[in-house]
């Protein structure tokens, strides 16, 4: 899943390219495409971090992919056109 979030960050990043269904509440491609990576990120490190990594890595590897995803999902959110995410915020509630 990881690899496949990775390969669309890397189309939005380079060719503004995204999923038809995910382009009409997007404004900035790229920046979008930036926080899609690194989500992408966020989840290889929180599925290595106990597994492969040792040392202090070991003991970081989860918490660090888990601020990477949030971080990720925020530069996301930041990437939508203003109108999209007012009315997304007026839907959670």
């Amino acid at each position: 899943m990881a690899s496949v979030a990775a390969v669309l960050g890397i189309a939005a990043i380079t060719r503004g390219w995204m999923l038809p269904k995910v382009r009409p509440g997007i404004a900035r491609p790229r920046l979008y495409g930036w926080g899609v990576l690194l989500f992408a990120f966020g989840m290889c490190l929180m599925a290595i971090g106990t597994e492969v990594l040792t040392g202090t890595f070991h003991l970081l590897g989860r918490p660090a992919g888990f601020l990477a995803l949030l971080l990720g999902s925020r530069v996301i959110r930041a990437s939508r056109h203003p109108e999209a995410a007012a009315l997304q915020d007026l839907a959670e509630f």
